[in-house]
């Protein structure tokens, strides 16, 4: 569900914050005030590897709405590939056509008592043993967040901090570490 939506009336919470947003790392593009994720693409393909640097999956999909339709501009294709290693996860991502203003949204769990820092191309949270870094080599924002600069989702509970990251028609590298 990338939209939470009350199915069960009687067994399920009112979300009444102001901003809402599905806790699903995705890719964005917003057209006309319709928005196109990778979260609904049916034919995305996913490949894995063992490498000697790490375990690496590489996601091919493109951007299309709940309908399964793309933006009236056309198809928009990303290749993406996540790298597990033993320091932490790279992400790369490129749209495979000239597209401007796509986004890679990662929502980043933390408690809203937790401290972070923010420049335009790394994001630091928590402290010693518990500090999580994002750093890019695009540059990066907190999206829109509720007044305790966090975003509560209600399955399964928690609170994040959602970053967005502009390919800007180029290939975007991110290192998450701790």
């Amino acid at each position: 569900m990338n939209k939470y939506t009350l199915i069960e009336q009687p067994n399920m919470q009112a979300d009444k914050q102001r901003i809402k947003m599905c806790p699903t790392p995705c890719f964005e593009y917003k057209e006309n005030g319709d928005r196109y994720t990778n979260l609904d693409d049916t034919d995305a393909e996913i490949s894995y590897s063992k490498t000697a640097k790490g375990d690496l999956f590489i996601v091919r999909n493109k951007l299309v709405n709940i309908n399964q339709e793309s933006a009236k501009r056309g198809d928009i294709q990303i290749e993406s590939s996540y790298l597990f290693h033993k320091k932490g996860v790279t992400i790369k991502a490129k749209a495979t056509n000239s597209v401007s203003g796509i986004q890679l949204i990662l929502p980043v769990i933390s408690p809203n008592k937790e401290e972070f820092q923010l420049n335009s191309k790394e994001l630091i949270i928590g402290e010693g043993k518990k500090q999580i870094r994002i750093k890019s080599d695009s540059e990066f924002k907190i999206g829109e967040t509720n007044e305790n600069n966090r975003i509560f989702n209600f399955t399964p509970g928690f609170e994040f901090i959602p970053v967005l990251v502009d390919l800007n028609n180029k290939e975007t590298e991110l290192e998450i570490y701790q």
